[in-house]
């Protein structure tokens, strides 16, 4: 399984080392800004990414990004991949990432619901984004 993981935190780079670790038949991307991540979702083919829901905005990466400060910019990035035509990634599934619970923010709740329903809470136990992720991948495990 090939895994892009779009996180501006430290956590994404451990989750990912770790996962490697575990499973070295497949491969974990870390890529840790909107710029960052855009580049690598129109460079390879992955089987399943996952996108903290809030990272710094970056217009020049997702245009209309710092309207909001970069509270949805996970969401608004997955929007412009999903209409995008030359997006090798288009169909990807995706799964949201956030310390912010749903229930506190109407944004992120919305996103949840209308974006493929895949959604983890940090702090994240590596295993269960594996679980997660392989789920998605496969075309299964809604959360």
């Amino acid at each position: 399984m090939r895994t892009l993981i779009i996180d501006d935190s430290q956590q994404g780079k451990i989750l990912a080392r770790v996962m490697q670790n575990r499973h070295p038949e497949d491969t974990f991307r870390v890529a840790q800004s909107l710029a960052r991540g855009r580049m690598a979702i129109w460079e390879e083919t992955f089987d399943v990414m996952a996108f903290d829901i809030m990272l710094p905005a970056d217009d020049n990466a997702v245009p209309g990004s710092s309207e909001n400060a970069g509270l949805v910019s996970g969401i608004q990035l997955l929007d412009l991949v999903r209409t995008a035509k030359n997006c090798p990634n288009a169909e990807t599934p995706v799964i949201f990432l956030s310390g912010v619970p749903p229930e506190m923010d109407s944004r992120i709740q919305k996103a949840k619901l209308e974006h493929e329903g895949r959604y983890l809470q940090k702090p994240i136990a590596p295993d269960d984004l594996y679980a997660a992720l392989q789920a998605a991948a496969t075309g299964g495990g809604q959360q």
